[in-house]
């Protein structure tokens, strides 16, 4: 994943948000989830250095939360299933 393109993206993200909500196009629902998706993607681009260095621990992490959640809950093993497939 390159940062930079991250970067852009939430940066046209952030933009056509604004864009969206000074010049009325497109409604409160469009300007909303382009400025939340425009967060999620400026914050993943801010960690994603971390994220690199981390990343082989962060599978076994991710496994073992999934792993807690079906031993904790059993019902929901179809849903954790479909997630990590």
């Amino acid at each position: 994943m390159q940062r930079s393109a991250v970067g852009l993206i939430a940066l046209g993200l952030l933009a056509g948000a604004a864009a969206c909500h000074l010049f009325g196009v497109g409604g409160d629902a469009l300007t909303s989830a382009l400025l939340r998706v425009g967060v999620v993607m400026a914050l993943l681009w801010l960690a994603l250095p971390e994220l690199l260095r981390v990343r082989g621990k962060l599978v076994w992490v991710l496994l073992a939360g999934a792993l807690a959640l079906l031993l904790w809950r059993p019902k929901l093993a179809p849903f954790v299933l479909i997630f990590c497939v």
